[in-house]
């Protein structure tokens, strides 16, 4: 009698798993220094990334922020002349004039210079003191500021920025700066003074 499931058909053979030999030594060291190299080229980036952020983290192109590489000193003014100087008397930055100066203070870190290329009129370097140095502006300026109420032309109505034993700027101080704050201009078009003198304070 035919089974009604078909012809009996046998099962196909089973076969051990393949085995593959272990990989050589020198397969193995290879593979080894290429995971190294790519270590060393991720941690080197790592380490690039951070140096980079960390130095823009205090300038960054045309501001700064931080301790000065060359002090400024913010002093009254007592007396001016033309050029040339006599002893004891700090010259302009552009030499033509000399002034007697009186003790004021030195400024040895900011909060943040900042080089506007443009700004309204001129290019202008503008200094944002920290909060003592603004204490002893805002001082120096009121002082300033009560001379040129008593008389418009005294010259104790001025402040000398000093840099580098040169005055790079003296103006008249009409009202008390009390935020710390102020510019430096070098007049007319002269942005290069500007750069050198961001570059002489910050040192960047």
């Amino acid at each position: 009698m035919d089974d009604p499931r078909g012809p009996w058909v046998p099962p196909p053979p089973v076969y051990p798993p393949p085995v593959y030999p272990p990989p050589s030594r020198a397969r193995r060291y290879g593979l080894i220094a290429v995971a190294g190299a790519l270590l060393s080229l991720a941690m080197l980036a790592t380490v690039t990334y951070l140096v980079v952020h960390r130095q823009s983290g205090t300038s960054a192109g045309d501001t700064y922020a931080g301790s000065l590489r060359t002090p400024m000193q913010l002093r009254p003014v007592q007396a001016e002349q033309a050029a040339p100087c006599a002893v004891g008397q700090s010259p302009s930055s552009d030499a033509r004039m000399c002034y007697s100066l009186g003790t004021g203070f030195t400024v040895t870190a900011v909060r943040k210079i900042h080089l506007d290329r443009r700004g309204q009129i001129t290019p202008v370097l503008s200094v944002t003191l920290l909060a003592a140095d603004a204490a002893r502006f805002g001082r120096l300026t009121q002082a300033a500021n009560q001379a040129y109420q008593q008389d418009p032309n005294a010259p104790g109505r001025e402040i000398g920025v000093v840099v580098n034993g040169q005055v790079v700027m003296a103006p008249q101080i009409s009202s008390p700066i009390l935020g710390g704050s102020f510019d430096i201009s070098a007049g007319g078009t002269q942005l290069a003074s500007l750069e050198l003198l961001l570059h002489q304070l910050s040192g960047h």
